[in-house]
């Protein structure tokens, strides 16, 4: 008797089925991570494994997202999750996809991977303290004096600095995406710190690009680079107004380029008013090079 072919161990089958926003809240805990930067147009699956979600990160899209899992899952649940996303949002330009550390992803075909690294989405409901205390310090201080920047006339000295005192500085001045910038310039006028407000797709606003003079850190000059969500959200009812919009929010969100966490989203407690990402590692992407897939990224 001939002996058959051996047979082959295919693995479980991952089976992703598509839900909509309200039940990707429910499925993920209220995460806020979906909360504050997922909307209405996001493509989301969840399965037994956990959840996954492709989503514009910015008002002019960039679109992204990433897959979160249970311990144990099978070693290509992400990549199973990304390809169900794929067959329902086909003609999206995906710049960036995010996994937890460790986890492999395999590029849909069509894809390839361009590069990776690590970020981090906190959230707090309280606004940080020590925000009040270090702008009192800064505001004694002679030393330095608060001053708004030009996202584009200013774009090459805020990336020269960010650069020169963080290598993984990621404000991107000059994109348009920011809504605001601050800086701290001391008597000659050179900059100690600059930190700048954007915009999720979401319309929260997010604080990107924070960065302090290494010489003078451990002093609070932070403070006053981190605007207070209520003030920016005048700031920008002003600004609408005057190009003949409204806006209401009043939720904020920040991104910090220190690292403080390891895990690719970190989800703290549900916010109320601020949120937090960390950014580092050569996080975001590729808006040059937008069939590229980044494997563990954060978004631009």
């Amino acid at each position: 008797m001939r002996r058959g072919p051996a047979a082959q161990d295919v693995g479980p089958v991952i089976t992703w089925r598509p839900v909509g926003r309200a039940e990707l809240l429910e499925v993920s805990g209220a995460d806020p991570y979906v909360t504050f930067a997922v909307g209405a147009q996001a493509h989301a699956v969840v399965g037994e494994h956990g959840w996954a979600v492709l989503h514009p990160w910015r008002p002019t899209g960039h679109w992204g997202g990433g897959a979160f899992v249970h311990p144990g899952a099978p070693a290509d649940a992400e990549s199973a999750a990304l390809s169900a996303l794929l067959a329902r949002a086909p003609d999206t330009v995906l710049e960036w996809f995010s996994t937890a550390p460790g986890r492999a992803l395999q590029a849909p075909a069509g894809l390839s991977l361009g590069g990776s690294g690590r970020w981090d989405f906190l959230t707090t409901d309280t606004a940080p303290s020590i925000r009040d205390e270090a702008a009192r310090t800064a505001a004694d201080s002679s030393e330095v004096h608060l001053v708004e920047l030009d996202d584009a006339r200013d774009a090459a000295e805020i990336e020269d600095f960010g650069r020169e005192h963080n290598a993984d500085f990621e404000g991107f001045p000059g994109w348009g995406f920011a809504e605001l910038w601050l800086g701290l310039r001391d008597s000659a006028g050179a900059l100690r710190g600059v930190g700048g407000m954007h915009l999720l797709a979401t319309d929260v606003p997010h604080l990107s690009g924070i960065v302090v003079d290494r010489r003078h850190r451990g002093r609070g000059l932070h403070g006053p680079l981190v605007p207070d969500p209520d003030a920016s959200a005048g700031l920008r009812a002003q600004r609408d107004a005057g190009a003949g919009g409204t806006s209401a929010s009043t939720r904020s969100a920040a991104t910090r380029t220190s690292p403080t966490v390891n895990s690719t989203v970190s989800p703290r407690r549900e916010a109320r008013t601020w949120v937090a990402s960390s950014a580092y590692s050569g996080c975001c992407a590729t808006t040059h090079a937008p069939a590229s897939l980044l494997e563990g990224m954060g978004p631009p």
